[in-house]
């Protein structure tokens, strides 16, 4: 459920969110590079993700998904605008206005696309090798779209084309998505299934370890079998001691 609901939040932002506008030329691409906004966008995004490599990655990476996840994604983001600016510099080299390959700024979208894909494909794949593919995958699409959109809206201000309409949209995909996430990473480590349903309720005297607060065998048939057991050999003691308390006289 909470993959699911991830996912349509997520889609809900792509359908709502502003369209791409063109870029014809290098020179306009840096132009735009220049905007104060996007440059402050980058300049929290490498400061957040330094900061998460070095300082909460290595004490808190493989505790949370969510850390991980975060360095991949804002990294992501970047990487994506720089694969737009050098699409930009490959069009205008194939078509023969100019190449752009002998551009400064192609060269520096070519050693940036490099440094953002290793540090994502490295943060990525320790994810994968801690955490379960399932929550690793749509929590990681969620962030990573949510992220190049906001990107991509900062560096062509493309949100100035945004109704009220859309905006409601954003903010229930969004809010859709936080939703999805929670459920997610809290109920992780739950194995709700068909087959324990019945253990979950609350009768009296019911040992289910989801209710008791281990969720680590639930879901395992040999936990019943076990509490079966501990029951049974309760029952053998109260009689065992109801038998050594009655009078030798009473007995004969």
């Amino acid at each position: 459920m909470g993959c699911l609901l991830s996912v349509i939040g997520s889609t809900v932002i792509v359908i709502h969110s502003p369209k791409e506008q063109e870029v014809a030329s290098m020179e306009e691409l840096a132009q735009k590079l220049q905007n104060p906004g996007f440059i402050l966008y980058a300049a929290i995004v490498t400061a957040i993700s330094v900061f998460f490599i070095f300082f909460i990655g290595p004490k808190y990476g493989q505790k949370n998904v969510m850390i991980y996840i975060t360095i991949c994604s804002l990294v992501g983001s970047l990487s994506v605008m720089g694969c737009k600016g050098l699409g930009v510099a490959i069009k205008q080299t194939l078509s023969g206005e100019k190449n752009e390959f002998q551009n400064v700024l192609t060269w520096i979208f070519v050693l940036g696309i490099t440094l953002c894909i290793a540090i994502q494909m490295n943060y990525l794949n320790k994810a994968l090798d801690i955490f379960s593919t399932a929550v690793v995958t749509p929590i990681y699409y969620v962030f990573f779209t949510t992220f190049v959109i906001l990107a991509s809206a900062i560096l062509f201000k493309e949100w100035r084309k945004l109704n009220p309409e859309d905006d409601l949209g954003i903010l229930c995909g969004f809010f859709t998505i936080i939703t999805g996430i929670f459920l997610m990473h809290g109920f992780k480590d739950i194995n709700i299934s068909i087959a324990n349903l019945p253990s979950l309720s609350k009768k009296e005297g019911n040992t289910s370890p989801l209710l008791n607060g281990d969720v680590r065998n639930v879901g395992d048939p040999r936990v019943g079998l076990l509490s079966d057991m501990e029951t049974d050999d309760r029952d053998d003691e109260i009689n065992t001691t109801d038998t050594t308390d009655i009078p030798l006289e009473t007995m004969k």
